[in-house]
Parts: structure tokens; C-alpha cells; sequence
């Protein structure tokens, strides 16, 4: 009895241990595996192989290759590496380890180093080499030359700017997107008479085209391939053809500056001035126009400048880029010599400051004990809305701005837009001191300062 009792305590105490390494009926626990790898090699693939049981890894190896080469050319330049690694990340979590690219060493058949990419080396054979715990990995090779490519260009342009994009299929094209462009630019600035053509030029490059012809047009004239010179100052146009694209530029042949003369006669006699215009910051050759400030031949006013390009030039006209030497000569105006009207109801000593004289009327005022062309002010209207308006003379509708000698009729012409009618006419001194309602007579005598119109127009009803 008493060793049946010893038998069964016996076997509780082996359930219970039993138990403890078998919880809740599940299967045979595993400690955690450890691997121990042995490493061999087999032409360009190193395998490491783990000797422990219960290796989780696939036939319980790693495998590790020498990828083959992409750019091995002896005149490319651009890989850091000739050749990859294959399974790489696996090897290296399995075994710990932490091998790269840059571990594979280079050599020649002598086992010396070689010089990678050295235009001497090509037919010569080299071994890629990685060596993992004594086990050697190697991948043979030979420098070669990168495969040839002719290219074949298609054309097109625009403005200035021809594009050749490549359109042969042989080897690798070496351009970026297989394009490459070429622009032809206009002459830079030249001195007037310094003897040399102004050539325009080229920016940018095509492989294969070498000084394109360029050729030059003024207006509808050809000159040719010969530039023109600096003195023909005149816009031309610089044009390059290559397969079926046209470029071209135009540009204006500038001298370094430009000169304005001044004549007090028609014969040039006599110069009353001389300006030099060069270019400003905006490479144009601005310039206005100056005033008379001398005495006038006996007899005669100054009126404007005539100029050589025909044109007539007032004082302080503004020129905005000057192309040409210019000459200005003076018009005079033979002077008038005006009868006085006497003013109603005085002495009949006293003279009125404003005379008429035929064919210009009020245009004479009596200063300091002698006559000067009257100065004439400015009528000008203010904006409206609802209609428009026009300013005029005795003669009729002339715009909306005039310039106006004192004591003159001024019309105003009114026009409503559709749907309003006028509801008034003001007009007003410049400076603000005095206004008149002439809604009625549309009409009113020009004082001896500038006026503003304002013309209002309601809805109608």
C-alpha cells in the first residue's frame, strides 16, 4: 500500500512537469534558432549554408551573386560601380552580415589591380572579385568600347532657335532627351564707321554641323552671306536654314550716337544748336525736342522746327528712340501789325489788350508798351458717363480739347447715349475759383486761363 502510494505521487509530479512544457495542448515548443553558416563558392555565387537543425531558410542556404556588368565601357563614364550584387538583402539578414558593391575588387589576369575605364586596357580580360569568409566569388569580363552612334538629326524652329532631335536607332545617343539646339543671335552694339560687319552669331551647338551659313536680308533686298556694315544704319533680318527649319533674327544696325542740328535759316547759314544722343540704360536713343530761346530775325515770331524726316517739331516734343542724324531748321512767321479798337465809352486813348488782326483773330496783346503774339490757354473736358461730348470753335466740332486765345467763342456739343438726356453744362476755372452753368447757350468766352468743361447727362424720365 504504501508503495502504491509512492507510485502515484510519482506519476502526478511527472504529469505536472509534463504540463508546465506543454501549456494549453499545444505542440513541441523550439527553443530560438541560432544560424552557423559554412560558406562556399561556385564560379560567380558565394552560398552560405547553416548546419543547425530547424533552420528556417529554404533548403537552409543563401545565395549570393556577382550580377552581370552594365556599363563596362572603357571610354563611358558613367556607372561609380561595374558591376551589382544579387540577393544582396537576404544574404546580408541571414547571415548578419553588412556587404555591398563596394566590396567586389577589380583585377587583371596577373591579380593586379587594373585602372577601370583606361582607354589602354581594352582585350585585356579582368576578374570581379568578392571573397566572403574564404569563400572567393568571380565574374570574368572585358573592357570593351561603348556600341558606335551616327546620329541622324530632324529639324524644326522656332524664332531664332533651331532644335535637332536625333532620330537614329544605332547604339546609345549621348544627347539629353536626344535633342540639341543652336540660336542665332543678332549683332552686338558697333560704332558708328569702325570699319567692321555687323556678323550675327551662333549660341549653342549640333553634333555634326559645323558654321551653318547664315545670310542677311534688308527688307525684301538679299545681300547674301556678307554682313552689312555699321554705317547702314537700317533693320535687317539674319536668317539660317538647316534641313526644312528657317531661323531667324531681326535687329536694327545702331550707330554709337546720333546728332541733332539746329538751323536758323533754310540755306544752314547759321546753327542755333547741336545735340550728341547716345543710348540710355534701355539701349534707346531718347530725346526731346528744344525750344527757341534766342531773338527772332526783324519782324518774325518762331512757330516750330521742320525737321529732315519731314516731320514738324514743337518744343519739349519727346522723341522716343531716335534712328537717324537728325536736322531741324526754324519757321518763322512774318509778325502782323495789328489795329487797336478802342474801348466804348472811355477817352479814346485807352486801348483794349486784346486786338484783331486779319486772319488770326485775338491773337495780339498790348505789354509794355508793344505787341506779342497773345498766349492761348487750354479747354479741356471732364470725364462723363451717360453721353459724350466735343469742344469747337465758330467752325464747328473740333474734339475734346482746345487750345483757346482769350475772349473766343467756345461751342460745346453735347450727345446723349440712348436712354439719358443732358442735365448740364458747367464750366470752370483751373484752379477752382469760379464756375457757370451754360446749360442753356452751350457756349462761352475763353478767359485767360485754363478751363475744365463738365458735362452731366441723367436717365431718361
Amino acid at each position: 500500500m504504501k508503495h502504491y502510494w509512492k507510485r502515484t505521487l510519482s506519476l502526478l509530479l511527472s504529469m505536472m512537469m509534463l504540463a508546465t512544457l506543454v501549456p494549453a495542448l499545444g505542440g513541441i515548443a523550439y527553443a530560438d534558432h541560432t544560424h552557423n553558416f559554412t560558406y562556399s563558392a561556385n564560379g560567380n555565387t558565394i552560398t552560405a549554408t547553416c548546419t543547425v537543425d530547424g533552420c528556417t531558410l529554404p533548403g537552409n542556404q543563401v545565395t549570393l551573386s556577382i550580377g552581370d556588368p552594365t556599363n563596362i565601357y572603357y571610354d563611358d563614364k558613367t556607372s561609380s560601380h561595374e558591376f551589382t550584387l544579387v540577393g544582396l538583402e537576404d544574404f546580408n539578414s541571414a547571415t548578419g552580415k553588412s556587404i555591398s558593391a563596394n566590396d567586389i575588387v577589380y583585377y587583371k589576369g596577373d591579380n593586379t589591380t587594373p585602372q577601370i575605364r583606361n582607354n589602354d586596357v581594352r582585350g585585356t580580360t579582368y576578374k570581379a572579385r568578392l571573397t566572403v569568409e574564404g569563400a572567393r566569388a568571380e565574374h570574368s569580363f572585358l573592357f570593351t568600347a561603348k556600341p558606335s552612334h551616327t546620329h541622324q538629326f530632324s529639324y524644326t524652329a522656332n524664332g531664332a532657335t533651331i532644335t535637332a532631335t536625333c532620330i537614329s536607332t544605332t547604339g546609345t545617343c549621348d544627347l539629353a532627351n536626344r535633342q540639341a539646339t543652336l540660336t542665332l543671335n543678332a549683332p552686338l552694339h558697333k560704332v558708328e564707321n569702325d570699319g567692321l560687319n555687323a556678323n550675327a552669331f551662333f549660341t549653342g551647338s549640333i553634333p555634326g554641323v559645323t558654321n551653318p551659313t547664315i545670310n542677311y536680308r534688308r527688307s525684301d533686298t538679299l545681300l547674301g552671306t556678307t554682313a552689312p556694315t555699321v554705317a547702314s544704319d537700317h533693320s535687317y533680318t539674319a536668317f539660317c536654314d538647316l534641313g526644312n527649319a528657317h531661323a531667324s533674327v531681326e535687329y536694327w544696325i545702331r550707330r554709337d550716337s546720333y546728332i541733332v542740328t539746329y538751323y536758323l535759316d533754310e540755306g544752314k547759314n547759321e546753327v542755333y544748336a547741336q545735340d550728341t544722343v547716345r543710348a540710355n540704360a534701355e539701349g534707346k536713343y531718347s530725346y526731346n525736342i528744344q525750344g527757341y530761346n534766342g531773338t527772332p530775325p526783324a519782324g518774325k515770331s518762331f512757330l516750330y522746327w521742320q525737321g529732315s524726316d519731314g516731320v514738324q517739331y514743337y518744343p519739349e516734343t519727346p522723341i522716343e528712340d531716335l534712328h537717324y542724324h537728325l536736322i531741324l531748321t526754324a519757321v518763322w512767321r512774318e509778325d502782323a501789325t495789328p489795329t487797336p479798337q478802342h474801348q466804348g465809352g472811355g477817352s479814346g486813348s485807352m486801348v483794349d489788350l486784346v486786338f484783331n488782326v486779319p486772319g488770326m483773330d485775338n491773337s495780339w496783346e498790348y505789354v509794355g508798351g508793344g505787341y506779342v503774339p497773345q498766349r492761348a490757354y487750354r479747354v479741356s473736358l471732364a470725364p462723363m458717363q451717360g453721353g459724350s461730348a466735343a469742344l469747337g470753335l465758330m467752325t464747328g466740332d473740333s474734339g475734346t480739347a482746345l487750345n483757346v486765345y482769350p475772349t473766343s467763342t467756345v461751342y460745346v456739343f453735347p450727345n446723349a447715349e440712348a436712354g439719358f438726356v443732358l442735365d448740364k453744362i458747367v464750366w470752370s476755372l483751373i484752379d477752382g475759383s469760379a464756375s457757370y452753368d451754360i446749360t442753356e447757350a452751350k457756349n462761352f468766352v475763353m478767359p485767360a486761363m485754363d478751363v475744365v468743361v463738365y458735362v452731366t447727362f441723367k436717365p431718361v424720365g
